[in-house]
């Protein structure tokens, strides 16, 4: 019997891109059931004091976006 990843790797392209996209879909039905690793932790942690220290007012995504684009 085939295993499921034996079985993905046969598909189309097309099969495949559903097959990650229903999947992906499967995984984020509960977000707190995803290991967030230490380091990301406290990076957060990190970000959110230097930002408590010396508050900065963020940008508007539709800014951020565009400077995206522009290459800025």
């Amino acid at each position: 019997m085939a295993t499921v990843l034996e079985q993905a790797m046969s598909l189309s392209v097309e099969e495949k891109l559903q097959f990650i996209s229903a999947l992906w879909d499967s995984m984020t039905q509960n977000p707190a059931s995803f290991p967030v690793p230490d380091w990301q932790l406290e990076e957060l942690d990190r970000r959110i004091e230097s930002q408590q220290k010396k508050p900065q007012r963020g940008k508007p995504w539709d800014q951020v976006n565009r400077e995206i684009r522009d290459g800025k």
